[in-house]
């Protein structure tokens, strides 16, 4: 009888495919992430919305939209919910009325505190098998090329 070895081996073939190697890692680590986030009440890209408006203190939405790597449709239905949760406020500008500035409520400053520490347990759970400096060599190539491919 040969002995059962309870380590997963991948295929020579999808060990080499960068698309296969990416996209399993990223649902992974998404799994991991969205499911972290459930006692907080947020999703992935919601969290992403949070940072990203309290990076950019009265940020435009439109600048929010595009600092998320997103369409401007995608962004403002996120908002929209965000915004209904009493999570974030919509004003508009006091340069351009035709834009929405988009701030932080106090709730959702402590939601985003929450929320970005059950994200970040689950990343570095994730990460536990990679060394700090071969993650780092992989996060400047990863914001290489988003930052080179178009937004969706």
């Amino acid at each position: 009888m040969m002995p059962v070895n309870d380590k997963k081996m991948l295929s020579p073939a999808l060990a080499s495919s960068p698309g296969f190697l990416l996209n399993k890692a990223a649902r992974t680590l998404r799994d991991a992430v969205t499911e972290a986030l459930k006692p907080v009440g947020l999703l992935p890209p919601e969290l992403g919305i949070l940072r990203v408006v309290h990076d950019e203190e009265a940020a435009a939405q439109s600048v929010v939209a595009e600092r998320c790597f997103l369409d401007r449709t995608t962004v403002t239905a996120l908002i929209d919910n965000l915004e209904q949760r009493k999570l974030l406020v919509r004003e508009a500008s006091t340069t351009d009325r035709r834009q929405k500035i988009v701030r932080l409520t106090p709730l959702g400053r402590q939601i985003l505190t929450r929320g970005s520490k059950a994200a970040t347990r689950a990343q570095q759970e994730f990460f536990q098998i990679v060394l700090p400096e071969e993650w780092e060599v992989m996060r400047q190539c990863l914001v290489r090329y988003i930052e080179a491919v178009p937004a969706e």
